[in-house]
């Protein structure tokens, strides 16, 4: 039913953009795909949430912007380090953790249909989101290798 069909920006990679194009086909006015979104920083502000995988960059942008998440981690990252990131955003509220070996079709859209349709719960995870974000990250970081390299007091 094209009413249950929530706008969707779905970001889906070359390999995948054609199979997930002919899934969504049955709601054009609903669903933007691509392959890549660049930049992302023009994606961030029109959503309610996202689903995505769990790398430092991509959850330094998300908590920057405040987005609450549904995060599956990809499972085959370095020391597992994805799902060590997943849980500390699931711990301070910020996000929901999906394995992706329990990721059924179902059950992310549970999650997902859950997550929208309670926008209290939403602006709770938000908040919890951008008490960890960093939006003045690089500034911080550029200022500190002034004062390393003597430029700046």
């Amino acid at each position: 039913d094209p009413q249950l069909v929530p706008n969707v920006v779905w970001q889906t990679g070359r390999a995948d953009l054609e199979r997930v194009r002919a899934a969504a086909a049955p709601w054009p006015e609903r669903v933007v795909i691509r392959d890549f979104f660049t930049p992302m920083a023009a994606v961030y502000p029109l959503l309610d949430a996202i689903v995505c995988r769990a790398g430092a960059m991509t959850l330094a942008e998300i908590t920057a912007w405040g987005i609450p998440s549904i995060l599956i981690p990809y499972p085959y990252a370095t020391d597992d380090h994805q799902t060590a990131n997943a849980r500390a955003m699931e711990g301070a509220g910020a996000a929901f953790l999906l394995l992706e070996a329990e990721a059924t079709s179902r059950r992310l859209g549970n999650l997902f249909e859950g997550l929208l349709s309670d926008a209290p719960r939403r602006r709770e995870m938000a908040a919890d989101a951008r008490r960890l974000g960093r939006p003045d990250a690089a500034r911080r970081v550029a200022d500190r290798v002034l004062e390393l390299a003597g430029v700046l007091a």
